[in-house]
């Protein structure tokens, strides 16, 4: 369990490029307003700021239609779906591509892709798991993507009342991200412990990945509007 604990100065600024970028599989919980969208804007824009289109490429399914529709357009976006017959053939492209690489990494006699890296965000992911087809197709990519540098980061709501992340897929993530949440049983199903339940509504997460031996403590900075603008008219 981590000890009741007040944000100190020392506590690490988010940088995606080290927490998720480089872990296979990202899981995000938190509850409402707690900043799941502010996490990923931050992760998006670190991601568009430190690669080139060649070095990876993104992929978004957006339910709530309107928090990434900014990026759209930007030469890193391979993929952007926002309802549900979106979404399922968003998804079976996604595991056609990854299946295509499992065949060059086979015929190359390769130990896993050495190409660019693909990041698909998923929001609201209970929601997208009310099709049957779409959990198969994000159960696949779980389990076979690493391999293929394909990365999948989720987003959901704490999952206090059974909305978060079904055991099935949770054991393939490698990163968990906890917001705040609204109880002990919402933090240790975020990241195996209590902890986010004490941290302040907004702004700060518990990260845990495997080089961890506990959840680290991290400040989520939100990224100012010009700043976004700025970065998004260098990627169109």
């Amino acid at each position: 369990m981590i000890s009741k604990h007040k944000p100190a100065p020392q506590t690490q600024i988010f940088s995606s490029s080290a927490a998720v970028i480089n872990n296979a599989h990202t899981c995000i919980n938190g509850c409402t307003g707690s900043g799941k969208s502010v996490f990923l804007n931050r992760f998006i824009y670190d991601l568009i700021s430190t690669t080139t289109p060649e070095q990876a490429e993104l992929f978004i399914i957006d339910p709530k239609q309107v928090d990434y529709i900014e990026f759209k357009n930007i030469a890193h976006i391979q993929g952007y779906a926002d309802n549900e017959n979106e979404w399922l053939k968003l998804l079976q492209y996604l595991v056609k591509k990854m299946n295509n690489r499992y065949k060059i990494i086979k015929s190359e006699r390769l130990k896993q892709w050495d190409g660019k890296h693909a990041f698909i965000i998923i929001d609201e992911l209970p929601q997208v798991l009310e099709s049957k087809q779409c959990t198969d197709l994000i159960d696949e990519l779980l389990r076979l993507g690493r391999a293929a540098r394909m990365h999948i980061i989720t987003a959901s709501q704490d999952s206090s009342r059974s909305t978060g992340t079904p055991a099935k897929l949770a054991r393939n993530f490698t990163c968990f991200v906890g917001l705040h949440c609204r109880d002990k049983v919402a933090s240790r199903q975020a990241i195996g412990c209590a902890g986010c339940e004490l941290l302040p509504l907004y702004g700060y997460a518990y990260i845990y990945t495997p080089s961890d031996l506990q959840p680290q403590l991290y400040k989520i900075e939100m990224v100012e509007d010009d700043e976004m603008k700025k970065i998004i008219d260098r990627r169109l």
